[in-house]
């Protein structure tokens, strides 16, 4: 060997032994790989059920997005998000990995292995602004919990509670704890900035504003956790007086106004459900609300749960960290504290109101899990503040503690045993653990393969589906098959699904999909025969695999009709009408009630349909000398769907007002949800009327 070359070897060799032996958290990083992968490994050999458990339409959904977009090429204008459309990080670092790997599954795995990473480094950016200094014991200790954490999922797949799996999906709101955590961090290291002389950085606030528009697009729950909080936690520093207003109005006006228009972006640029949806707003179900959350936590807590000792643990240490600072800027005065002291302090204020306001966001929201519901467990999805921070600030906390007991040389050793032995325990288990025949990247339920085993012999091409098992075909099939989401009147399900998928097929968007099966029994809801068989008729033949029934159907011109009768579940486009009748004028007595004969025909572009969210019945409203009575007239069904040309007799109910006088019935078509004919342009059936 040349005794140059291995001059510059042995030197190279000794730095980088030097550099690793000053980082063991680069073997913590390698030990929630492995923990990671353990993960995958035992997911592959469970059951169905657990696998399920993982691979759902809830959980894929984010993917489906920009497949949707992306491959098959439908229009954003179509989707209908939820209340919190998540689209950072979850929809976009999902649609990334699914841009690399092409694989749904693994994308959406890889997005929420993602989260985990990505909590690491939320807590190194906080504590560096708050400025700690031995960053590499903190970043050990909470991989070694993330990896503590995975490895407990990894055994217990199935389990629902605790709900750790949210930590690993790019499905809840972990994703918005990450924005709130990267958001208070940055906002931080500004105020430090400032404190120190030094001019902002214009990336960072370039970073920070950007970060707050996205998360204000993403989920609401932005503002209680982390903008609210970040206000608090700051007008306490001004009222205590060590921090000025000109050392903090910048991170709060900036967040405040980019998160805001990311709000109205939201709403402006996306079709995305109202608060209301998931929320009421009324003494009732705040009162229930309250009573259902205050007897879950405190069942939770007097049972022992880990989860809530954890969560009363950490907001003891928040109020006690508080109060101590209090104390001791009130007997030396603030001048005597650190600047540590005061920062940590601020972090202790954020994490303590962000926590209270999660409660009080869903209590007093009337949350519909409290509310309707009354399933604490599952208003535990929004309270990550809560419950899910506590996990890794409270081993954040320990690390502080543990600073000031060692010193540099007892800390390294400390982290570097605890890198080594969860490394060893993860590799262990990855070695342990079973090869599974089917990896799960490559997981497909029974019903999926079942579809693709007959779906060249069958001719199927579209169809419908509960919402739990739709998305799955459509993602997982291999038959290139697509199934949309109904409810069980066989109207189209609109939530975090695309509109446009129920009238335009894949081949041809100028039609709208020819129906070729429906697969019954979702586990959820539950869709019948029955149901089926009402709207579309008869099928041709019913199978069964595993206890999920398939309905064939032909594609013939009357199931298209029906189908068209189903995906007619939208507004409308226009709202033309022609109401005739025979009757020229009525009298009638106060609150009596006749029935009106009229002529009906259909002189739009669209089909009205009768079923779904959105059906179009026939209604009046009253009218005294053009102004018109506050009365809601009674709906009248339509007999049948009308498609554009149809005509039909009806009946119309009509009950006269409890009032005398001369007054005018106008008769007019309305969509549930939308619009009346008459408001938005149509001429309404006009008739004199005498209530004696």
């Amino acid at each position: 060997m040349n005794p140059l070359k291995a001059g510059r070897t042995f030197p190279t060799a000794r730095r980088f032994a030097g550099m690793l032996s000053r980082h063991p958290e680069w073997v913590g990083y390698v030990g929630l790989v492995s923990a990671l992968l353990a993960l995958l490994l035992h997911l592959g050999s469970w059951n169905e059920f657990a696998q399920a458990r993982w691979v759902s339409s809830d959980s894929l959904w984010p993917v489906n997005v920009f497949v949707d977009l992306i491959r098959d090429h439908y229009s954003i204008s179509g989707w209908r998000f939820s209340i919190a459309p998540f689209w950072f990080p979850d929809l976009f670092v999902t649609g990334v990995f699914w841009l690399l790997t092409r694989n749904p599954i693994l994308a959406t795995f890889l997005a929420g292995f993602l989260q985990m990473f990505a909590i690491v480094a939320a807590f190194h950016l906080m504590a560096r602004a708050i400025g700690m200094t031995k960053l590499f014991l903190q970043d050990t200790v909470l991989l070694a919990c993330s990896t503590a954490l995975t490895l407990y999922v990894a055994d217990r797949p199935a389990v629902n509670y605790p709900n750790f799996p949210m930590l690993l999906l790019p499905e809840g709101h972990v994703g918005n704890m990450l924005l709130v955590l990267f958001g208070w961090g940055m906002a931080l290291l500004m105020i430090r900035d400032k404190r120190q002389g030094i001019a902002p950085r214009a990336w960072l606030i370039f970073v920070y504003a950007a970060m707050c528009l996205l998360a204000g697009m993403s989920n609401l729950f932005f503002f209680p956790h982390m903008l609210v909080p970040l206000t608090v936690a700051l007008a306490f520093a001004m009222f205590l007086g060590f921090m000025t207003i000109r050392q903090c109005w910048l991170p709060v006006l900036v967040g405040w106004l980019a998160a805001m228009l990311g709000a109205i972006l939201n709403r402006v640029l996306f079709t995305t459900a109202s608060v209301s949806v998931q929320s009421q707003v009324a003494l009732g179900p705040i009162l229930t609300s309250m009573d259902v959350f205050v007897r879950g936590f405190g069942a939770k807590l007097l049972s022992g749960d880990a989860l809530h000792i954890v969560a009363l643990v950490w907001a003891s240490i928040c109020v006690a960290n508080i109060a101590w600072f209090i104390r001791r800027a009130a007997l030396r005065g603030v001048s005597a504290t650190l600047e540590l002291e005061r920062f940590r302090t601020l972090f202790f204020v954020m994490c303590l109101t962000a926590s209270m306001l999660s409660v009080a966001a869903i209590v007093l929201g009337g949350s519909s899990s409290l509310a309707v519901l009354k399933d604490y467990e599952w208003s535990m999805h929004y309270l990550h503040q809560t419950f899910f921070l506590p996990l890794f600030g409270l081993p954040m906390y320990v690390v502080w503690v543990i600073e000031t007991v060692l010193n540099g040389r007892e800390l390294r050793i400390f982290a570097w045993t605890l890198a080594l032995l969860m490394l060893y325990v993860a590799t262990m288990v990855v070695i342990t653990a079973p090869r599974p025949a089917t990896p799960i990247y490559a997981y497909r339920p029974s019903f999926v393969r079942f579809l693709d085993q007959i779906a060249r012999e069958k001719n199927l091409h579209y169809g419908f589906a509960g919402y739990w098992q739709a998305r799955l075909i459509t993602l997982l099939s291999k038959s290139g098959i697509r199934a949309y989401a109904v409810n069980v009147d066989m109207s189209p399900y609109l939530w975090a699904n695309n509109a446009r998928w129920y009238d335009q097929s894949l081949e041809n968007r100028s039609r709208q999909p020819r129906l070729s099966f429906v697969v019954l029994d979702d586990p959820v809801f539950r869709l019948t025969r029955e149901d089926a068989v009402r709207a579309f008729g008869q099928p041709a033949e019913e199978m069964q695999d595993q206890g999920t029934r398939i309905l064939i159907y032909k594609e013939t011109a009357d199931a298209t009709d029906l189908w068209k009768a189903v995906a007619a579940n939208l507004p409308l486009p226009s709202f033309s009408e022609d109401v005739q009748s025979s009757v020229k004028s009525l009298s009638l007595h106060r609150a009596e009630t006749t029935l009106v004969p009229v002529t009906l025909r259909n002189t739009g572009p669209a089909l009205w349909s009768t079923i779904g969210k959105l059906p179009v019945n026939i209604s009046y409203k009253w009218f005294d000398h053009g102004a018109l009575l506050p009365i809601e007239g009674e709906r009248t069904r339509l007999p049948r769907p009308m498609k554009p040309g149809d005509s039909v007799d009806v009946q119309v109910k009509v009950v006269a007002p409890d009032r005398t006088g001369d007054l005018i019935l106008k008769v007019s078509l309305v969509q549930e949800g939308v619009a009346w004919f008459m408001s938005a342009g149509a001429r309404p059936l006009e008739l004199p009327v005498t209530v004696r």
